[in-house]
Parts: structure tokens; sequence; C-alpha cells
């Protein structure tokens, strides 16, 4: 799920990066749209956090949760706005963006992501 990026090192080296590493929060931003997008339940989304976790090996922490969580919401939030701009006289892309509307409008606080990072505190 993170994106990945090929750049050369300064030894001249070809090397891939996480690019999620590179900014705030990102790291975890991924699990956060997945977890709230594409998950029908609470388990389901438990279930995507332990699989993230325990592929990763890291834990997030109470800031980087909620830093993906308003990160998850602006980027969502640059989509939508940008599809309907593209799509201006497609009726189908603006019922589609505005159901991805009213699902972001489930609270980050019940986050799976959140609640694991609250217990690692």
């Amino acid at each position: 799920m993170d994106a990945f990026n090929l750049c050369r090192t300064p030894d001249g080296n070809l090397q891939l990066i996480d690019a999620g590493d590179c900014t705030t929060g990102s790291r975890w931003l991924d699990v956060m749209w997945a977890e709230q997008l594409l998950c029908a339940s609470p388990s389901e989304r438990d279930a995507l956090v332990t699989c993230y976790i325990d592929e990763s090996g890291i834990r997030p922490t109470v800031p980087e949760a909620q830093d993906a969580g308003a990160e998850y919401y602006g980027y969502l939030h640059s989509i939508l706005m940008n599809s309907k701009r593209l799509h201006a006289g497609s009726p189908p892309v603006w019922r589609r963006c505005d159901e991805i509307a009213r699902r972001r409008r489930r609270p980050v606080t019940t986050s799976s992501l959140l609640s694991r990072a609250q217990e690692a505190s």
C-alpha cells in the first residue's frame, strides 16, 4: 500500500525509498484511506490495521494517527474537487464524488488506526 520512489544515492546507486516516510503522517495515510472508504465493518477495519502493523513492524503513535486523519480528509477533498472539475458534464461522476464525500463524513475518531495508537500510549 505504500508509495515507493526510485532515487539515486550520493554514491550513484539506485535505491527504492518509501515516499510515505518523507511526509508527516503519510506512512499511515493509505491505511486511513482504505479503512474509512473501503472496509464495511469495524472488524474489517481492525483487521486491515493489524495486517499493516504486522507487515510494517511499526505501530502508529497518536500524533501519527491524528496527522494521517487530517491528511486523509485534506487529500480526499482535493481529489473530489479535481474530479468534479475534470468531469463537469458527467452526472455519474458527480454522484460518485458525492457518495465518497458522504462516506468520508464518518468521524476519524472511529478509526481503528487511532484506537490502536491510543492503546499503545
